[in-house]
């Protein structure tokens, strides 16, 4: 059949016949070509699953088009639902009930309800009949159910459940009381899906006789049927199930679940029976309830549960706490605020915790006086209490409490990272008791900033021990590793050198080498002359550790004169580093390599140079990698960097690369440097030679003589 079409159905049967047709289509397709349904019919009843889908795409595309052309899907339904009853293959009935699922309307249902007792179909027809609205699928299906056994029957039931098909109920019933288990189950289901009062009756009347298996399914039900009835607006109902269900049923999640409902159907008269089961021998049963207390809502509810905080011990007790404190609000942080003072020692530390979730600003002084009192838990409260203005509020409470009780507050707010504390902490540093000296300045560690550098500084050069004028030293170098290069740190430090003690000035030294510029390494270039030993060893340490490039010809010039073995290693360690230090170019790490190598004096030395060597992608760094081969304390670091070094060399030195592997076959017997010099070679197109020759002497200078042949 054939007929004019227009708009979207004209597109639709464009992409059909282009679809059918297996090819492409013209664009100047005549618009006025209707559909060919028959031939779409045709292609779909020989279809099977696996075959070419070009034809179950364009039924798709078409059914979607019929949803804006009511013509089109009224001849389209009647097309799929004339194929139900031909000959066509199962697949391709199973297609159509898809697609009429969308489409379908009562006039397809005769159709489709014949396939509803074929063993093979029936699902497909009960999906294409579960979704439409008209009356006469629901008849169908249920005309179905006295003609079906097994599992086919099961399925009917669940579909009758799935439409909430309230003429369906007295069938139900029937099968809720029958020998079929299955069916049973599925029929509560589906009683808890209808959800009336006949359908919630119907489960009542089976309960008490059911087995457990099947009463199982029947509370379950009776728990969809209430939602049923709450999604209504019919909460007394609602209210008076879910209560009889968490009243008689013995199932802990089933109690819960009646309970977690009874409370959104009836929260007033629900907030007596949550305290009650707070006192529950089952903590799972408990927790629940705590849920449920934290979302009542209402003062009137928070009031009530207050009240009950007297009348509950331990767990309980424990749970309204935590309860309220989730439910907020003046009333209940008075609440947990006058628990913290009643209640026992064994959950004392517990509930500060629990009043540190609400506590304010103006609670401080309360908190800090417990914490002085060393009540448990009242420290660990004041650090987790996040109200706007606690840290200046603890500020003023340690300015106002005797020298005794301030090193407690002084931990506080270091634990709390106050850096609003920094100046108050500073003086208190400067005049407090010796305690509070000490604390102050550990706090200081974390807290201080660059703007307090020099009172810290002073603090250090005024230091009445050495245990203050290490703190001192440690909050100063905190500070200088967190303050931006810019800050001028540098100048106060070198100021407050001049006249210090021998062990401030190394204080200073040391704090000089974490700032680093040419200032500073200006004070530490003369105070490797100092006459006092400790100040020499210090300077030399510090450049040692010199953050810059800086102190690189420094380094270097020690490291070639120093006497003292251990300021030797410092400063040619120091060197070595500095190789690595900023961006170099491969003439400057050479040419550094090479120095390095001069100055080293002991085969640990060398390692390093060479560690650094290897680093550098260079021939003539590969070369001077392979000078040291025969040296048989750096044997294994020269193969490891020639080796470093040709892996990452382009292949235009291949023939360099090649000889250079080869030379570390014959010198080395290290396994994993023998393989990764096959590798190497092989990559780069050359091959394994026998050595015929002893690995050479090392020359005077690798960096210069080393010839590869």
């Amino acid at each position: 059949m054939k007929r004019p079409m227009s708009g979207t159905g004209a597109v639709a049967a464009a992409a059909l016949a282009c679809a059918l047709a297996g090819g492409p289509c013209a664009a100047e397709a005549p618009a006025a070509k209707g559909p060919d349904l028959d031939g779409l019919a045709k292609q779909l009843a020989a279809y099977q699953t696996g075959q070419d889908d070009r034809a179950l795409k364009a039924l798709a595309g078409m059914v979607e088009a019929s949803l804006r052309d009511a013509a089109l899907r009224k001849e389209l339904a009647a097309k799929l639902a004339a194929l139900l009853a031909t000959a066509a293959t199962a697949d391709g009935k199973r297609e159509a009930c898809r697609q009429l699922r969308i489409i379908g309307t009562e006039a397809e249902v005769p159709g489709i309800a014949a396939l509803l007792t074929d063993k093979d179909l029936s699902h497909m027809a009960r999906y294409a009949l579960e979704r439409m609205a008209c009356a006469a699928a629901g008849d169908a299906i249920r005309e179905a159910l006295g003609k079906v056994e097994g599992q086919m029957r099961v399925g009917m039931v669940n579909s009758l459940g799935q439409r909430r098909d309230a003429k369906a109920t007295d069938a139900m019933a029937k099968l809720l009381g029958g020998p079929d288990a299955d069916a049973a189950e599925a029929a509560a289901a589906a009683l808890g899906r209808i959800g009336t009062d006949e359908a919630l009756a119907a489960l009542a009347g089976a309960k008490p006789g059911a087995s457990a298996r099947l009463r199982s399914a029947i509370v379950y039900a009776q728990l969809d049927g209430a939602g049923q009835l709450l999604a209504a607006g019919r909460k007394a109902q609602a209210a008076a199930l879910y209560r009889q269900i968490h009243e008689t049923e013995t199932p802990r999640h089933m109690r819960v679940a009646a309970l977690r409902g009874l409370a959104a159907a009836d929260s007033r008269n629900t907030a007596p029976k949550l305290i009650d089961l707070l006192k529950d021998e089952d903590p799972r049963i408990r927790s629940a309830a705590a849920e449920l207390i934290r979302a009542t809502p209402g003062d009137e509810a928070t009031a009530l549960f207050i009240a009950a905080l007297p009348k509950l011990t331990g767990p309980g007790q424990m749970l309204m706490l935590d309860a309220l404190a989730w439910r907020g609000g003046a009333a209940a942080r008075q609440a947990v605020h006058e628990a913290t003072r009643t209640c026992g020692e064994d959950i004392r530390r517990q509930v500060f915790g629990i009043f540190g979730r609400l506590a304010d600003a103006g609670d401080v002084p309360y908190l800090a006086g417990c914490a002085q009192a060393k009540q448990a838990g009242a420290a660990e409260a004041l650090v987790a209490l996040r109200a706007d203005g606690a840290d200046e509020a603890i500020v003023g409470v340690l300015a106002r409490s005797d020298p005794s009780r301030q090193p407690d507050l002084i931990r506080i707010l270091a634990a709390r990272d106050a850096k609003v504390a920094a100046g108050p902490l500073l003086k208190l540093a400067e005049g407090g008791s010796a305690e509070v000296r000490v604390e102050s300045l550990r706090a200081l560690a974390g807290l201080a900033g660059a703007e307090h550098a020099p009172a810290l500084v002073k603090r250090l050069t005024g230091a009445t021990g050495s245990l203050e004028r290490v703190l001192a030293e440690g909050a100063l170098d905190a500070v200088c590793r967190a303050a931006p290069r810019q800050a001028p740190l540098a100048p106060i430090l070198i100021g407050a050198a001049d006249g210090a003690k021998p062990p401030v000035r190394a204080a200073l030294l040391r704090l000089l080498g974490r700032v680093g510029g040419e200032q500073a390494l200006a004070l530490v270039r003369a105070a490797i002359r100092d006459g006092d030993p400790d100040i020499r060893d210090t300077a030399i340490r510090v450049l040692g550790d010199w953050p810059g490039k800086e102190a690189t010809e420094d380094l270097l010039v020690l490291a070639r004169t120093a006497k003292p073995v251990n300021h030797h290693v410092l400063a040619i360690r120091g060197y070595i580093r500095m190789i690595g230090l900023g961006r170099r170019s491969t003439e400057q790490r050479l040419a550094m390599c090479k120095e390095a190598m001069a100055a080293a004096r002991r085969p640990e030395e060398r390692k390093l140079v060479l560690g650094e060597l290897g680093k550098t992608v260079d021939v003539a760094a590969m070369r001077a990698a392979l000078g040291y081969l025969a040296e048989g304390t750096e044997e294994t670091e020269a193969a490891s960097a020639a080796v470093q070094i040709a892996g990452r060399l382009d292949k235009a030195h291949a023939e360099k690369i090649c000889a250079a592997m080869q030379q570390v076959l014959s010198a080395t017997r290290d396994e994993r440097l023998q393989r990764d010099a096959v590798r190497i070679l092989t990559r780069n197109g050359g091959t394994i030679r026998p050595s015929t020759k002893p690995a050479a002497k090392a020359p005077t200078d690798p960096f210069i003589d080393l010839k590869l042949d």
